[in-house]
């Protein structure tokens, strides 16, 4: 008893080291105690002790099942689903939650048969088996309405919406988020009702509704102020900067991700306090701000390198070697972009890996390195394609069409360019509509043989410069000024 009081109530890794003596030394005076076994497995998990921890609770399972303690048998099992899921050993988490179910089910215990279902759906989610796990959600909700319990019910729809959010089914997402929103309003769950308005502004920004998205997002914002939910308020502050950043409002995008920054730090969250700064960073990069730039992402990516978090260190380096390119560190900032390449590869992040190879492709393109510009715009828009991820796939498109203009295929390049031009405006951020303008002005002006195609070319250039001046993008500024400096009147 006195081993489970200090886990429950502990305060560093001392504590745990307690916990665990303890619970070894009731093992001595009774070798078969069941909560003493799983106390044990549970203080192991919490250390990453995950096999050790396997051992004990395979243990404790068998002495419950001899003495026909069911109760505690099924939460062992459990207990290893979860231990099994952490290491993703996802066939061995549902073999052992399916254990667990039949012994609860035999026991007509609803509640535990809920929780058990839980941590089922939850390995089914890993493996993307979206469809059964939509089923057993059904079942949760069938329990809770048996047991009156509303609060329940609507985290389960909350997760249900999550599951068709996963799907790529946002409209049905809403729906559900919008069912459990309603109750918790009804029953007065202030923290539910703030996470079910999130994640309705997450739905609608996948949708491209992005004032509805703030809407919602500002409104989860207020209640996690009035909870001083610090948690929340973080979640939030991000969301709200990823829309500002999104719609090219970089001033407001550069506060919201300070405000997250901020927030992540005062709860002790390093991993997510360095990926807030590297967003900060990254805003940093685009507004002309280098030198602030490199600070925060090389403070970063020391937390990151720190935690070993390779998404945080893959950013870091990118963001590092953007702002680095920009002040024609060039060496330093291939080998940061690389080094990004690489560790994104490692950690099996395709989406890093689609950034940092339109990163190189577009460091590359400027230092006349054409074969290799192509080699990673290439691979950028294969991994852009794969993920549906439209601003690698609108930026590799640009590029690569103008590396086919400069290699013979005018026309058709010019074309292209054309036609990405005409489709900005299902893209609302600015930095993508300011390239593609830019490219064709170029392509135009470098490649045109008519007195209307110089004309037609000055005047593109014109209106991007005009664009990434308004909304700062400052390195565009620099490379349209350059080019329009060239154009002989």
């Amino acid at each position: 008893m006195r081993g489970k009081y200090i886990f429950d109530h502990k305060k560093d890794t001392e504590d745990i080291g307690v916990a665990i003596e303890l619970y070894n030394q009731a093992m001595r005076i009774e070798p078969s105690l069941v909560a003493a076994k799983a106390g044990l497995a549970e203080a192991l998990i919490h250390k990453g002790e995950f096999d050790r921890a396997n051992i004990e609770l395979i243990s404790a399972a068998a002495d419950a099942h001899k003495r026909g303690l069911k109760s505690d048998e099924a939460t062992i099992h459990m207990m290893l689903a979860k231990s099994h899921e952490f290491q993703s050993r996802w066939d061995d988490a549902e073999k052992d939650a399916q254990t667990a179910l039949g012994i609860l089910s035999e026991l007509g215990d609803l509640a535990g048969e809920a929780e058990v279902l839980g941590v089922l759906i939850q390995t089914l989610l890993r493996r993307a088996k979206f469809s059964k796990s939509l089923e057993l959600y059904d079942r949760v909700l069938e329990i809770n309405h048996q047991l009156d319990d509303d609060h329940k019910a609507a985290e389960a729809l909350k997760n249900m919406g999550n599951t068709f959010h996963r799907m790529g089914k946002y409209v049905q997402a809403r729906s559900l988020y919008e069912e459990a929103l309603e109750i918790a309003r009804k029953k007065q769950n202030r923290a539910l009702e703030a996470a079910c308005l999130g994640n309705i502004g997450i739905s609608f920004f996948y949708m491209s509704e992005f004032d509805e998205s703030l809407r919602h997002y500002e409104e989860a914002l207020k209640i996690d102020m009035y909870l001083d939910d610090q948690t929340g308020m973080a979640t939030r502050y991000n969301n709200i900067a990823i829309v500002h950043l999104t719609k090219g409002a970089f001033r407001n995008a550069r506060t919201y991700f300070e405000k997250a920054a901020e927030a992540y730090e005062k709860l002790g969250e390093k991993g997510s306090f360095a990926l807030a700064s590297n967003n900060v960073a990254g805003v940093l990069v685009t507004l002309g701000e280098y030198d602030e730039a490199i600070k925060i992402s090389t403070a970063s990516l020391r937390i990151a390198e720190e935690l070993d978090y390779p998404m945080a260190e893959v950013f870091a380096h990118d963001y590092l070697s953007q702002a680095l390119f920009c002040q024609r560190f060039t060496d330093l900032a291939l080998e940061h972009a690389k080094t990004a390449l690489q560790k994104a590869i490692d950690a099996d992040l395709p989406r890093n890996q689609a950034f940092t190879c339109s990163n190189l492709g577009e460091m590359y393109f400027h230092l006349g390195e054409t074969k290799l510009s192509r080699e990673f715009f290439d691979r950028a828009l294969k991994l852009g394609n794969d993920l549906k991820k439209k601003e690698t796939q609108f930026k590799a498109s640009s590029y690569l069409a103008f590396l086919d203009i400069m290699e013979g295929g005018k026309d058709d390049g010019i074309d292209r360019l054309r036609a990405i031009v005409a489709q900005t405006h299902l893209q609302p951020d600015p930095i993508y509509i300011v390239l593609s303008q830019r490219l064709l002005g170029q392509a135009l002006l470098q490649f045109g043989t008519t007195e209307d195609d110089t004309k037609n070319g000055t005047r593109i250039l014109k209106e991007s410069l005009d664009m990434a001046t308004r909304r700062e993008i400052a390195y565009e500024v620099k490379i349209i000024q350059k080019l329009l400096s060239n154009v002989t009147t």
